[in-house]
C-alpha cells in the first residue's frame, strides 16, 4: 500500500492534572511524506493481557525516503493519505533496519488492537 504519512516523537515531559491524570507533552513532527507499507509475516499474533482480554499485533514493513530525519524505536507513524483502509492508522516503530539508507529507509512497525 502506498500513501503519505507523518512520523512523530513525543517531546520530553508532560503535566499531571489535579485529578491525577497524566497529559503527555506535544508530539514533534520529524517526517512527513510518502511511504510504502506491506504486511509482515508475523501479523495477527494474539497475546493475553489479563483474564480473557487479548492484544492482537499486526506487523508491517514500511519504506520512507532515505533523506528523512533520524527515526528511532518508539516513534509513531500515522498514515495521512492513500487507500481508505490505511488512512488514520497509528503504528509504532519497532526497529530501523540497518544498511537500508542508501535509497530508502526501511522500518518495522507494529499496530496494536485490543479486544476479547
Amino acid at each position: 500500500m502506498k500513501g503519505t504519512c507523518e512520523i512523530t516523537i513525543l517531546s520530553s515531559g508532560g503535566v499531571t492534572q489535579p485529578d491525577g491524570s497524566w497529559i503527555p507533552s506535544a508530539q514533534v513532527l520529524i517526517y512527513s511524506g510518502p511511504f510504502r507499507m506491506v504486511r509482515s509475516g508475523s501479523s495477527g499474533e494474539n497475546h493475553p493481557i489479563s483474564g480473557d482480554r487479548r492484544l492482537t499485533t499486526h506487523t508491517y514493513e514500511v519504506q520512507i525516503k532515505a533523506s528523512a530525519e533520524e527515526i528511532l524505536t518508539g516513534d509513531v507513524l500515522t498514515a495521512t493519505g492513500g487507500e481508505p483502509q490505511v488512512i488514520g492508522r497509528r503504528l509504532r516503530v519497532e526497529s530501523v533496519r540497518t544498511a537500508t539508507e542508501e535509497w530508502s529507509r526501511n522500518l518495522s512497525v507494529v499496530e496494536f488492537e485490543e479486544g476479547r
